[in-house]
């Protein structure tokens, strides 16, 4: 379950559809298998294939980044790249250009490199992702074409 913080409602599939593309929403909870949710680590202790924007982006940001989002810019279906020195549960904050709170997930990370799908699509506009990995707190502005 993906629960929005600010409205209390949690990440449903509309009708609980099975169909490719099927409308998500926020829903009060109501325990339905259409409210359930699972974060799939896309990969472990390799090195993104991000773009070279990406990549410069994020080295500009910090000479130590252990976050990435990518590619960026993107069409709303992103990838978090997170660099952990030890196992741990990062917590990530995705805030739109108005400061409102649009995406709050927990993802438990192994030691080394993971990379993350974000857990649903953002709609057009610039975003920015805040999480705190291995106690140091990571910044990470992400635009969406």
């Amino acid at each position: 379950m993906l629960t929005n913080q600010t409205s209390g409602k949690v990440l449903d599939v509309f009708n609980a559809s099975t169909s490719n593309g099927a409308a998500i929403k926020q829903y009060g909870y109501v325990g339905g298998l259409n409210q359930q949710w699972q974060l799939t680590l896309v990969s472990a202790a390799r090195t993104p294939d991000a773009s070279p924007a990406a990549t410069a982006a994020s080295a500009a940001a910090s000479a130590e980044a252990t976050l990435l989002v990518y590619p960026n810019p993107n069409h709303g279906d992103a990838t978090l790249a997170v660099e952990a020195k030890e196992a741990q549960r990062v917590t990530v904050y995705v805030h739109n250009q108005h400061g409102k709170l649009v995406s709050l997930f927990t993802v438990p990370c192994p030691a080394g490199h993971s990379d993350f799908h974000l857990p649903t699509p953002l709609p057009q506009g610039t975003y920015h992702v805040q999480a705190r990995v291995d106690n140091q707190p990571q910044h990470f502005t992400l635009q969406v074409e």
